[in-house]
């Protein structure tokens, strides 16, 4: 199965995650999909990601961990 590019919507959440969580990692954000990340950035991302999941309230966690999973994918590709 062919993996797709993250989308601007899911581009601009991760953005957002880490410029909270991980700030040095954001200027990252813009070489996803282009430039291949080292496993210590993908790791880093991955743990503000899963962070973020686990501090999720209920009232916005159904649509919001759906792409927030989305994004964990692409990055298992990236």
């Amino acid at each position: 199965m062919a993996g797709r590019d993250l989308v601007l919507t899911e581009l601009t959440l991760l953005q957002t995650i880490l410029a909270r969580r991980e700030p040095d990692l954001v200027p990252l954000v813009e070489r996803i999909g282009s430039v291949l990340l080292s496993d210590e950035e993908r790791s880093r991302v991955r743990r503000a990601i899963v962070d973020e999941l686990c501090e999720l309230p209920e009232r916005v966690s159904g649509r919001r961990a759906l792409e927030l999973e989305e994004i964990l994918i692409h990055l298992g590709r990236a």
